[in-house]
């Protein structure tokens, strides 16, 4: 059985050959990890360039559901939040 994967980090931003230790850790198996040293060649620092994502509508409806400022966090009021919701309801 072979993968293959791409593996994405951060190297060292001088040309040249450096040696690295890989290791394979499994969440599922007992003595199924392993590790190994690979050596790799470092080509010249390329400029950084950030990945934009575009925002999903699950996101979107998340900011519209965060709560305001003004509401209470804990969920219990206040005794004067209670007082003020009283003669609120009975201008009504």
């Amino acid at each position: 059985m072979h993968f293959q994967t791409e593996l994405h980090f951060a190297a060292p931003g001088i040309k040249g050959f450096y040696t690295f230790a890989l290791s394979v850790k499994s969440d599922s198996y007992m003595d199924a990890d392993f590790t190994t040293d690979i050596k790799l060649e470092g080509k010249e620092e390329r400029p950084y360039e950030p990945v934009k994502y575009e925002d999903t509508e699950d996101e979107n409806e998340e900011e519209d559901n965060v709560l305001d400022d003004s509401e209470d966090y804990t969920g219990e009021s206040s005794d004067e939040d209670q007082r003020k919701r009283k003669r609120k309801g009975r201008k009504r």
